[in-house]
């Protein structure tokens, strides 16, 4: 409000403007002062305006290199700094060229859990974002999304009567990459 000042320029070219890399220093009373550095010319602002404490996030899975297969359910995680309410998780399958949803708007609990999509790629990312912005934060490399995995018994599946001491076929479906069951 006046009482202190803290030197933002000690002497820039008189251009009209001055690009001012804000510091994290919450108040709510700020002003900022402009003054000839030969005399006594000088202003400042009208009012006071607010500093806000400064929000980010940060992933921290998945963060690159993870194996997630589709059909199930992964946690996805961040830390943050700052009141941050809310927040948007989306993924994206071209390392970034396009975003999907994941969620529009959940609360920022740290922690979210996804029940990955079937959408095979080894190029995946996730970003996590304040839904009132700007914070925002992307894996660091790419993960993959492997093709779902799926077993369908279909004999014996139920009613047969197959009698002891004789040979049967046991027979099943399978979909993704299994070797061996």
């Amino acid at each position: 409000n006046g009482s202190s000042w803290n030197t933002i320029a000690a002497s820039t070219a008189n251009t009209g403007s001055y690009v001012w890399n804000v510091p994290n220093t919450p108040s709510t009373t700020c002003l900022v002062k402009v003054s000839d550095t030969a005399g006594p010319a000088t202003d400042s602002s009208n009012a006071v305006f607010t500093i806000a404490e400064q929000k980010t996030l940060t992933l921290t899975s998945p963060d690159g290199g993870e194996n997630w297969e589709g059909g199930f359910d992964q946690t996805i995680t961040w830390n943050n700094t700052g009141s941050i309410t809310d927040v948007l998780l989306e993924y994206s399958t071209d390392s970034g060229l396009s975003w999907n949803t994941i969620a529009a708007s959940t609360a920022n609990t740290g922690s979210y859990v996804w029940n990955v999509p079937n959408t095979p790629s080894t190029t995946c990312l996730v970003k996590v974002s304040d839904t009132a912005g700007p914070a925002t934060d992307t894996s660091s490399a790419v993960f993959t999304i492997a093709e779902q995995r799926t077993l369908t018994l279909t004999a014996p599946n139920g009613g047969e009567n197959w009698e002891g001491t004789f040979d049967q076929t046991i027979t099943w479906n399978s979909t993704g990459s299994i070797t061996d069951v």
